[in-house]
């Protein structure tokens, strides 16, 4: 495990390159992209035993905060979709170089999958896109946040200024972002394959797939039943590890590699 600081003198960006291990070494790496706030805290474990699953099967892999996140630069008011856009592609770059890879791919989770989504539709150079119970519409998920939030004003859906959210700052600006977002508008998607793998049934998650599967692109749905909320506290601490689906999504990684 190596981490280290990347991007800009500006606005650094923690990143954690997991080089593979034993003897069937690949030369195919895969970006792990974050959810925000207290999704970001529930799935941390989840995606090092992600990292750790897909090392041992010879991948590189890359974890990293989003700017105002994690170990990066930045206060967690600064955080903003556009910046954590050009942060997933700031990362690729990075691995790219870092690990002299022949191809790379996405796996987000949440609105983490949102931002993979967006980020290989503005690229041509993503080998596989997962997108694991993926945000789908911006306001569904607003809508979640603000209930979510013990601010009167947000749960009856008329915040002013920044708001709480389970500990993590909404300001005003991520609002009117995630309102814009809108996953079943895209038009491009140039990944080679698409897996939408997710934890329950939700019409949400069948639109998407019909939706590209309608523009033509290799997408498939599958769920793999998990139990638990990544978006709440509760008494047994903040991790979620939803073991069956973290190997689906390995395994269709060999899938392709074998």
């Amino acid at each position: 495990m190596n981490p280290f600081f990347f991007g800009s003198s500006e606005r650094p960006l923690y990143g954690v390159h997991h080089p593979p291990k034993g003897k069937d070494v690949r030369g195919e790496g895969v970006v792990l992209c974050y959810p925000m706030g207290q999704e970001y805290m529930r799935a941390h474990r989840a995606f090092r035993q992600l990292a750790n699953l897909l090392v041992r099967r010879g991948f590189h892999v890359f974890r990293f905060d989003y700017f105002g996140t994690g170990d990066s630069a930045g206060a967690s008011e600064d955080g903003s979709l556009a910046q954590w856009l050009q942060d997933v592609g700031s990362a690729i770059e990075e691995f790219r170089d870092n690990a002299a890879l022949r191809s790379v791919s996405l796996v987000g989770l949440r609105l983490g999958a949102a931002l993979a989504a967006l980020a290989a539709s503005a690229r041509s150079d993503i080998e596989k896109l997962v997108l694991w119970d993926p945000v789908v519409r911006g306001p569904s998920y607003l809508a979640e946040l603000l209930a979510a939030s013990k601010s009167p004003a947000a749960r009856q859906g008329s915040p002013s200024g920044t708001i709480g959210v389970l500990g993590f700052p909404l300001t005003p600006a991520m609002r009117d972002e995630l309102v814009q977002l809108d996953l079943l508008r895209l038009e491009k998607l140039a990944a080679r394959e698409i897996e939408i793998v997710v934890s329950s049934e939700r019409p949400e998650w069948n639109e998407l797939h019909a939706a590209l599967v309608s523009r033509g692109h290799p997408a498939r749905l599958a769920c793999i039943p998990s139990g638990g909320n990544w978006n709440e506290v509760d008494n047994f601490g903040s991790a979620l590890l939803p073991q069956e689906l973290i190997q689906g999504i390995v395994a269709r990684f060999e899938r392709e590699a074998s």
